[in-house]
């Protein structure tokens, strides 16, 4: 079966997927089953997606409520690849991500990432996030970068995101 991405129910057994892909992808994920549930719980255009091909799971992803500012209209994004897999299952889980963001009239995504992920870095960039802000030595060698991502016209394309 080819690579394909599909919606995630948090109540169902495959949220234990995503968790093992998170962990994976960013060996200091801290979330859980229980967690994925409670931000679920609470926003009804949350969102949490598996990326398979042929049985294996090449990444995962999660649009979450920003809780710390109120921004209705924007999310919080969680992008998990396994290392090698940015250029398919991170594009086609980014895709699925702009068609929910869209059908919800979300504008903004917001996401924090260390910067010894250097391919979901990229990535990111290519999507037309921008850094906003850098915490120094979160781990050892590494930095927290926040990226924001705003539509800046009506369709969800921003003047830099690459097709």
């Amino acid at each position: 079966m080819p690579l394909r991405v599909r919606a995630i129910d948090v109540g169902g057994p495959d949220l234990a997927r995503v968790v093992v892909v998170s962990r994976r992808a960013e060996p200091d994920a801290a979330w859980g089953e229980d967690d994925f549930r409670r931000a679920a719980g609470h926003e009804p255009r949350h969102l949490v997606l598996l990326a398979t091909d042929d049985g294996e799971d090449a990444g995962a992803a999660e649009l979450a409520a920003i809780e710390a500012w109120d921004e209705s209209l924007a999310m919080w994004l969680s992008l998990w690849v396994v290392p090698g897999r940015h250029g398919d299952a991170g594009v086609l889980l980014w895709e699925a991500i702009r068609g929910h963001c869209a059908a919800h009239g979300l504008t903004g995504l917001r996401a924090a990432v260390s910067s010894d992920r250097v391919e979901l870095l990229e990535l990111l960039l290519a999507k037309g996030f921008r850094e906003v802000e850098r915490d120094q030595r979160v781990r050892p060698r590494a930095d927290r970068v926040s990226f924001s991502h705003w539509n800046e016209a009506p369709c969800w394309y921003s003047s830099r995101e690459a097709s």
